[in-house]
């Protein structure tokens, strides 16, 4: 069961306060999805399956109109920059249970995966429309994760876009870019593929739209692609990518929101018993 919104925030700024930006914020329902093991196939076989998950591409492109249309009113700035990218890693801050929808209609003309985690392989008939979807779940399984990283390598070869959230967890609505993990990096390294960068932005509705439906405008900035060095290393690529990634978000949430980027975080109390808080 979702949380009430009120209580979903105040656990959010409770984990930034805390410094702990990969929490998990929402209750995840174990007995809601399968853990994937090294049986699982992450990429459609056979071609009723393979025409399945295309219809069920097509009704998610066609419901990310109207969702992202009417419940967000969603701008797409620096589609230019997808220009002769025809494979690439996406980030993207992950900020709303829609928003790789948004992703997915802001990178309209490739064909875009999406990197989850395990407990998004949902039971059922709902499970196999988000498997249809692109979803490419992880596992606690090493086997499992093998095959993972060799569906990727797959994809990328085909000039498919692969979408990672390298902040992790889902953070409602959170305008702050978070420290990123190394997971999405270290794909575009190995595969020697560019990362392409996605910042999510809000802002407040404008004239009848604020009278009736009231929710944030979401903008979709798509940033200049980030190419590996040829004389790194992967790990140097890894740290590079990574690290260039993130200052390209702070530069952008400082560019929209006209504020510093700065954590509310109260950090450990120091020898004196005096601690520090630091406040956006």
């Amino acid at each position: 069961m979702a949380l009430p919104k009120e209580e979903l925030l105040e656990r959010i700024r409770d984990a930034e306060r805390r410094g702990d930006f990969h929490f998990v914020a929402e209750p995840i329902d174990e007995n809601s999805y399968d853990p994937v093991d090294e049986n699982y196939n992450h990429l459609c076989s056979g071609f009723l399956e393979c025409l399945f998950h295309l219809f069920v591409r097509f009704i998610a492109l066609i419901a990310g109109v109207f969702i992202n249309g009417l419940a967000f009113g969603m701008k797409v700035r620096g589609r230019k920059n997808l220009r002769r990218v025809k494979s690439a890693v996406v980030t993207c801050n992950h900020v709303n249970n829609f928003d790789n929808l948004m992703v997915r209609n802001a990178l309209f003309g490739h064909r875009l995966y999406i990197v989850v985690g395990e407990f998004n392989n949902k039971k059922g008939f709902f499970g196999r429309c988000l498997k249809a979807g692109g979803t490419l779940p992880l596992s606690a399984n090493l086997r499992a994760m093998i095959n993972l990283r060799k569906a990727t390598e797959q994809l990328l070869k085909k000039r498919s876009y692969v979408l990672f959230y390298p902040e992790e967890a889902e953070w409602w609505m959170y305008e702050k870019p978070r420290p990123f993990r190394n997971g999405a990096f270290h794909f575009a390294a190995t595969a020697n593929v560019p990362v392409i960068p996605i910042f999510l932005t809000f802002s407040d509705p404008k004239g009848l739209r604020a009278k009736i439906i009231k929710s944030k405008v979401v903008t979709v900035h798509i940033m200049p692609p980030i190419y590996p060095k040829e004389h790194y290393s992967v790990k140097e690529n890894v740290d590079y990518m990574r690290e260039s990634n993130y200052e390209l978000c702070v530069h952008k949430y400082e560019e929209v929101y006209l504020r510093p980027m700065v954590y509310d975080v109260v950090w450990p109390v120091d020898e004196a018993g005096e601690g520090q808080t630091t406040a956006s």
